[in-house]
């Protein structure tokens, strides 16, 4: 897709994956329904979808209570308006906030995800990276496993600092189950 636009296309894209007129996220991803208490793999998918969600060009929207991790119906008028019910924030969940805002600050303070460039890396399995920012130091490979089990992924050539715990890679990177990395190129 972002082959098809020009970069300035891409640097003002409008990304979302679930709004107010689509089941909530959480549940289009095994969470449940209203109510219902997801399981540790949908939340881990919703984390991952998100993850790769800020890691593209352009803008990252989410809809109100995903960053809770709250739960929806699914279904045609009338039951969409179960979509927009009121938000109980007091019953937000911490690790799924605490998980959106680090996707915040990573957005903004990483500068690659500045930059409307987007370059395909891998694609393989359950396996997805792509190449954000400027070639060379300070450009970001964004890497995600979409399998339960943990799987090494080949790294480009060069050092690439995990821009979450700081530990720079060589060679190749483990990707826990349902995990993601944004890994930054250093000297």
């Amino acid at each position: 897709m972002y082959a098809a636009y020009p970069e300035a296309v891409a640097a003002m894209g409008f990304n979302l994956i679930g709004s107010h007129d689509t089941p909530r996220v959480l549940t289009d991803l095994g969470g449940g329904g209203l109510r219902e208490t997801p399981s540790a793999e949908a939340l881990a998918r919703l984390k991952l979808a998100s993850a790769v969600l800020y890691a593209l060009p352009g803008a990252s929207f989410i809809f109100q209570g995903e960053e809770c991790g709250f739960t929806g119906e699914r279904g045609e008028w009338p039951v969409n308006e179960l979509y927009r019910y009121p938000l109980q924030w007091e019953r937000c969940r911490a690790d799924v906030l605490q998980h959106y805002r680090l996707l915040g600050r990573l957005k903004v303070g990483l500068q690659a995800f500045r930059s409307p460039l987007f370059r395909s890396y891998l694609g393989e399995g359950p396996l997805l990276a792509f190449l954000r920012g400027e070639p060379g130091v300070g450009e970001v490979l964004a890497a995600f496993n979409n399998a339960s089990a943990s799987l090494r992924l080949p790294l480009p050539p060069g050092r690439w600092r995990d821009a979450v715990e700081g530990r720079v890679y060589q060679g190749q990177v483990a990707l826990a189950g349902m995990g993601w990395r944004y890994l930054e190129r250093v000297p």
